[in-house]
């Protein structure tokens, strides 16, 4: 309804209205100059570390007064007012070279070292990180490498990787499969490989069936180690890891072959001096 007719409803001059409706509005601008003040007033008290939030919490506790931090906040924008914030650092990660899948799932392989699967665990011993970096022959299934570290770097990796290859120094073109982490694709594992005459390959982004077998061996390293015994240091746990290392190699019998991976290996060698004594 308009104003002039509210004004005659109530006998009132409309003029009269329009004065108190001023004095209302300069009675807001001046809320608004002292409350811009009073921003201003906190923010420098603070050193410009309060941002509004800050600034509007201590409005609340120092006033008495509930303001809404979205009005506090367009004060401060028109105020020019920015907290010096610890803004976070974000790493930018620059992806490595990522190689062709060779494995495609195919995880067997006729002859000891012609294809190799790699990968990283993360355990904790006494409330300490540490992660295990091993190096599997998908042909018998035979730990041939494995490294311990309190960082999951890319000199875990490679020391890893390093041990197995000195094993077969004689052997070429072998597949080093492994997924797509940073320290797979970094150049020097890539490079540890190739320079050495040797195939990188490696998983699809996101896809740990590309690299069940290495998945498999470590559910049975935490399950019958790391979950199956208290282990208080870590002296402790790199003898139990290295024992493991060698029951797992040495002792374990698979399901599959009957024997264990070092029989396996070594039973295959034998057969193959008696072939070529015959075929002589």
């Amino acid at each position: 309804m308009p104003i002039k007719y509210l004004c005659k409803v109530y006998d009132l001059p409309e003029s009269s209205y329009y004065y108190h409706k001023g004095q209302e509005k300069s009675k807001n601008r001046e809320g608004l100059l002292s409350l811009k003040k009073e921003i201003r007033r906190i923010y420098e008290l603070r050193n410009g570390c309060y941002g509004y939030r800050r600034i509007t919490m201590e409005l609340n506790k120092t006033k008495g007064v509930h303001y809404n931090p979205k009005k506090i906040h367009r004060l401060c924008k028109e105020l020019g007012l920015q907290s010096t914030i610890r803004r976070k650092k974000h790493k930018k990660y620059e992806p490595g070279q990522i190689s062709e899948n060779l494995l495609a799932q195919n995880f067997y392989s006729e002859k000891p070292c012609k294809k190799l699967v790699t990968d990283i665990t993360e355990t904790r011993v006494d409330n300490v990180k540490y992660y295990i970096c091993a190096v599997l022959d998908l042909f018998n299934r035979e730990i041939l490498g494995y490294s311990i570290g309190k960082s999951a770097n890319t000199e875990l990796v490679t020391k890893a990787l390093s041990e197995s290859l000195s094993k077969n120094k004689r052997i070429k073109k072998i597949i080093v499969h492994s997924d797509q982490g940073k320290q797979f694709t970094s150049f020097i594992f890539k490079k540890l490989i190739t320079d050495n005459g040797h195939l990188p390959s490696n998983s699809r982004k996101g896809n740990c069936l590309d690299n069940a077998v290495m998945e498999n061996f470590f559910g049975h390293f935490k399950s019958e180690l790391i979950y199956n015994k208290k282990i208080t240091s870590e002296e402790m746990f790199y003898e139990d890891v290295k024992n493991y290392m060698f029951f797992y190699n040495n002792v374990r019998i698979q399901n599959k072959t009957k024997m264990s991976p070092v029989e396996v290996r070594q039973n295959f060698y034998k057969l193959k001096k008696v072939s070529n004594l015959l075929g002589a």
